[in-house]
């Protein structure tokens, strides 16, 4: 055993040495295994009777001893340049006809797995070892291999021999000591091709260009197995030749060095596929190295996934996740919401090892700013951040990124600048701290200026402090990056100060994608004199600017394909720190000017359409630079449109969370230069309002809108455009707020205001009074709700076609209260077409055609399709809560509807969906409000169905008819259904005499509110023939039954459920359904 801990008989200890990671591999006769030891951790390993040897990161190699002489110590054992087989019959004792062990090293992990599968499917069993040759001569790497059990599978390539640290000759000695005498127990994979040419001995399978099928058969034949049939389809971990079916990463760094240690520890991490994801955080100071380790564990390990997708957090996240979308083969629509909402339902289904991903979230410092983007899955997610947030929250454990070795700082010096001798490599590093970035900066300057001599670079790091070179000194900039990147800005300064101005604006906008291109394409008046518009004006001195970025490794141009666009140039990244740096570094009138250019150039490019999908692309470009950019402080003209429209389009595209955060920033950031009746302000309070109401904070959105309407009635005419745009929003908010009413007056005020001013046609009348026939439906006026909603869709599809949103919205609310109406299978057909047309004009995610499919799943029940009608309720139920939240009303809405349909089959889940939507209508609405009436209903109902064992489904039901009545009135069709189910109750409690009075009631109202031909008007006359069946009034029973059957049939049909019920006397009931508002 290996402890720390007081020692038994048969147990020995062994200090392990204090290397960074602190790993030991132990090789006994029947393994070898890598071990982790923590820091100021004790571990336990069965060593067995006949001992082993125990190798270090040191390089030692302790013999351990047998059980026959247990108090021996553990002695080191000098095994350089020669090897000692292992006591006992040699090669012999480990030789199993079943067993296999591969060795591998880390990135060539991927195809020992696939290795492993592939034999095992043959019938063998298999070790994975990993095969460390960095601390160990080859031939004592290759000795341990002896101690293996069974036969040996070498995965070669160039980093498992180490041949940076090994000579051809060194292997060619090992190869000779120890493959040659075993030769039977050694075979090879090479998956790459500059190998020593010692290891030709093993005769390995070149894996290169080989399909799957193909290299299955030549490794299983170079072990000596029959390959049998070809699997039908392949399975197991993926095939590492394969091209994934997504890659997007930076370009790999070519000078990518040292690193093994941070690389290993975070395949370790995120090696196991487990059934959920992995979840890391690569953590360290600006400019350790977290972007290039994670780039090059990118490269290195892809081919272990299908997907390898990276994403730079901050402003564009949102957009570059959802450009996953496309080369996942998924449905692309124009809104970024809907495309992360189908990337997120995408990797979610993917499952297999066949099918794993990896999501690289780089510079994720905010977490909030990527949170609602992290995917769930069977893949990985790699997180960059020098944040301490990201430890223990969200399932992530931290990968601590340190600044090079000194070692490695010189190695990177040396290959990058030639000419730089190790003395002068070593004071570089010390210059640079030894960190990556800052070091980056270093060659690339020297390497671009070969005739700068490297003393007299580093004389001007000595001599020159911060004070001298001009800029200020922040807590977290270290001190390295001050000195080097401070000397080569103003060395920039006096060689290409055209460039250097550039740079200074493009520190106002994201430093993730810098609009180069609308830069250069902005009118002449965004620039004040000087020598940024004559740069800009001019294509010679902007080329030459450009040309000027080259030497600042932080700084990448990104060029266009498009030939007809000068230069190429379309944006350029600028890593975080040095943006930081560079825009701290300004003086307070300089950032000033600079804001005021940096926003005329967004609100130039401003399409000025945000209604218009077409435009959204071009408003997701722009949206990410207004903070930077200080647009939310400007005041010049055409400013404060662009971030109006920028908000409109948030809302339009269904960004409500992200749309709500920028009305949040805007409206703080404007009142207190901006009067409240400012006309670009009271569009702003409106649009606040209305994503209030959107993300379900209705009593927010009520006090602001109530306090603009208030305050502009007493100042403004009636049919004043601000005036009626904030009762109009007012009015959507009570609609919410279940005031229906009240919600209707303001409508049809707003209409009548409308009118007044431009007439009936009114693009504004139209959206009112479509408002109208929507509150109309909910105060139970169906037939008049109908008829607005089919005059506007006609009249809609006329002027705008049947592609605009507007047009998709009135034909969506004509098939809803057309099923309202009961017209069940007319309701179906328009539906069926409606949910197509959202689908290919808004895409599946966007929430407009969420609540179309919810809707179509509704008519396709009320038809009696029932299994088409389950698979589509639970689909959009998932999708809902994937886009919009557990708690948003409309997810509530969408479980509501579900948890009814499965009352019948499956009572139990059923109920409890019932109760959990109930209790959160009454914690989001509050108890006076229709929806959590009709919420618990359906409760009452479900307890009914599942047996109601505590009794309490009447009281529910009771509950329920007296809240709706005093919510919408005793004659609303909801208050009618919540009081045909408490005549249920009642007659199952034997209270047949009571049931009958509310039935027969209820027959007479409905028939008078929504005819005798309604589904309700017609549960109500089959609850009273019940009744009257079971109070053995048998005529009076038949004669209503027969005649309410005769009904059914010719408005629903002979084979409706609902008809069938009705012949057979079923006792009927009444589902509540909240509706989309």
């Amino acid at each position: 055993m290996l402890s720390d801990t007081a020692l038994g008989p048969d147990q020995f200890a062994i200090t392990v040495p204090d290397t960074d990671p602190r790993v030991v591999e132990l090789v006994t006769g029947s393994s070898t295994r890598t071990i982790l030891v923590g820091r100021d951790a004790a571990v336990e390993e069965w060593v067995g009777p006949a001992g082993g040897l125990l190798h270090t990161a040191d390089g030692m190699t302790y013999a351990l001893p047998s059980s026959t002489d247990a108090r021996a110590e553990p002695v080191p054992v000098d095994v350089r340049g020669k090897w000692e087989e292992p006591a006992g019959d040699g090669a012999a004792e480990h030789l199993d006809a079943g067993h296999i062990s591969i060795c591998f090293a880390g990135e060539s992990r991927s195809w020992a797995q696939w290795a492993a599968h592939q034999l095992e499917r043959a019938g063998r069993t298999t070790t994975l070892l990993r095969w460390d040759t960095a601390s160990r001569t080859p031939t004592e790497s290759l000795g341990a291999l002896l101690a293996a059990p069974g036969q040996v599978l070498l995965v070669l390539n160039e980093r498992a021999l180490r041949l940076d640290l090994h000579s051809q000759s060194a292997w060619s000695k090992s190869f000779r000591l120890v493959v040659a005498p075993h030769r039977e127990r050694f075979a090879a994979m090479a998956v790459s091709e500059r190998l020593p040419a010692a290891t030709a001995i093993l005769r390995p399978v070149d894996m290169a260009g080989l399909d799957e099928e193909e290299a299955r058969i030549r490794v299983l034949r170079t072990l000596g197995i029959e390959p049998g049939e070809e699997p039908r389809p392949p399975d197991g971990p993926r095939f590492p030749n394969d091209p994934p079916q997504a890659r997007e990463t930076p370009r790999r760094n070519t000078h990518f060095t040292g690193r093994k240690d941070d690389l290993e520890e975070l395949s370790e991490l995120l090696a196991d596929p487990g059934p959920t994801s992995a979840r890391v955080v690569l953590r360290g100071i600006s400019g350790a190295g977290k972007t290039q380790l994670a780039l090059e564990y990118a490269h290195r390990y892809g081919n272990a996934y299908d997907v390898v997708w990276w994403v730079r957090a901050g402003p564009t996240a949102r957009e570059e996740f959802a450009a996953l979308a496309v080369h996942l083969d998924l449905p692309v629509s124009r809104d970024v919401g809907e495309r992360v909402r189908v990337v997120h339902s995408a990797l979610r289904r993917r499952s297999g090892p066949r099918r794993r991903w990896l999501l690289i979230f780089d510079g994720a410092d905010d977490i909030g700013e990527i949170r609602d983007l992290l995917p769930e899955g069977r893949g990985d997610v790699l997180v960059t951040s020098h944040s301490r947030d990201w430890a223990g929250m969200l399932g992530f454990q931290e990968c601590a990124v340190r600044p090079f070795t000194r070692r490695e700082s010189i190695a990177l010096i040396r290959r990058r600048v030639p000419r730089c001798t190790e003395a002068q490599a070593d004071r570089l590093a010390e210059a640079a701290q030894d960190l990556p970035l800052v070091l980056a900066q270093t060659t690339a300057w020297l390497s671009a200026n070969p005739d700068e001599p490297v003393d007299v670079y580093l004389r001007d790091l000595d001599q020159q402090s911060p004070e001298d070179l001009a800029v200020r000194v922040e807590e977290d900039y270290p001190s390295g990056f001050v000195r080097i990147w401070g000397l080569a800005f103003n060395t920039l300064r006096r060689r290409h100060p055209e460039a250097a101005e550039l740079i200074e604006l493009m520190v106002m906008f994201s430093p993730d994608a810098i609009p180069l291109r609308l830069i250069a394409a902005a009118p002449a008046g965004v620039f004040r004199s000087g020598r940024l518009a004559r740069t800009v004006s001019d294509s010679t001195r902007w080329k030459n600017a450009l040309a000027g970025l080259a030497d600042l490794a932080a700084i990448h141009l990104s060029y266009t394909q498009d030939p007809s666009l000068e230069w190429g140039v379309e944006s350029a990244q600028m890593h975080r720190l040095y943006h930081r740096f560079i825009r701290g570094n300004l003086t307070g009138r300089r950032r000033t000017e600079l804001s005021a250019t940096a926003s005329g150039v967004l609100a130039a490019a401003n399409p000025g359409r945000p209604r218009d999908q077409r435009e959204w692309p071009a408003y997701t470009q722009l949206i990410p630079h207004l903070d930077y950019a200080g647009a939310l402080d400007r005041e010049e003209p055409g400013v404060g449109k662009l971030v109006l429209d920028c908000v409109d389009t948030l809302r339009l595209r269904g960004e409500y969370d992200t749309g709500l955060r920028l009305c949040q920033q805007a409206v703080a950031r404007w009142r207190p230069r901006r009067t409240d009746t400012d006309a670009e302000m009271l569009i702003l309070v409106h649009q606040h309002a209305n994503l209030l109401r959107r993300v379900g904070r209705y009593r927010d959105a009520e006090a602001v809108g109530t306090a603009v309407v208030e305050q502009l009635s007493g100042i403004r005419r009636p049919d004043d455009l601000d005036l009626l745009r904030a009762k109009d929003g007012l009015g959507g908010t009570l609609m919410a707020l279940g005031q229906f009413q009240q919600s209707r007056d303001l409508f049809e005020e707003v209409w009548q205001g409308h009118v007044d001013r431009s007439g009936s046609q009114n693009l504004y009348a139209l959206r009112a009074k479509s408002n109208m026939a929507l509150t109309l439906g909910l105060l139970g006026r169906y037939t008049e709700s109908l008829d607005m909603h089919r005059e506007l869709f006609d009249l809609r599809g006329r002027r705008l076609g049947p592609d605009h949103y507007d047009t998709l919205y009135s034909g969506l609310c004509l098939a809803w209260t057309t099923r309202l109406l009961g017209r069940y299978r007319h309701a179906l057909s328009l539906q069926e077409h409606n949910a197509r047309m959202h689908s290919r004009v808004l895409g599946p995610q966007h929430p407009q055609t969420l609540r179309a499919e919810h809707n179509l799943a509704q008519c396709l029940r009320r038809d009696g399709r029932l299994e088409e009608a389950a698979s589509l309720f639970t689909s959009v139920v998932g999708r809902s809560r994937q886009a919009q939240g557990e708690l948003h009303p409309e997810t509530l809405m969408m479980v509501s509807d579900r948890a009814n349909f499965l009352r019948t089959d499956s009572p139990r889940r059923a109920c409890e969906m019932a109760r959990t939507v109930s209790d959160r209508y009454f914690m989001l609405l509050g108890p006076d409000h229709p929806y959590s009436a009709g919420s618990l209903g359906n409760l009452a109902l479900a307890l009914w169905a599942e047996g109601d064992e505590r009794g309490e489904a009447e009281a529910s039901a009771r509950t329920a008819w007296q809240l709706m009545a005093g919510a919408v009135g005793g004659e609303h069709p909801w208050t009618l259904g919540c009081r045909l189910n408490l005549a249920a109750g009642l007659a199952l409690a034997g209270q047949t005499g009571n049931a009958l009075t509310h039935d027969t009631d209820l027959v007479r109202i409905a028939t008078g509110r929504l005819g005798a031909e309604h589904p309700l008007t017609l549960s109500a006359a089959t609850a009273r023939a019940h009744d009257l069946h079971t109070l053995g009034r048998i005529d009076e029973a038949e004669e209503v039954r027969q005649t309410t059957v005769g009904l059914l049939r010719d408005t629903l049909g002979p084979q409706h459920p609902h008809t069938r019920s009705a012949e057979e006397l079923k006792r009927p009931h009444w589902d509540f359904e909240p509706q989309p508002i």
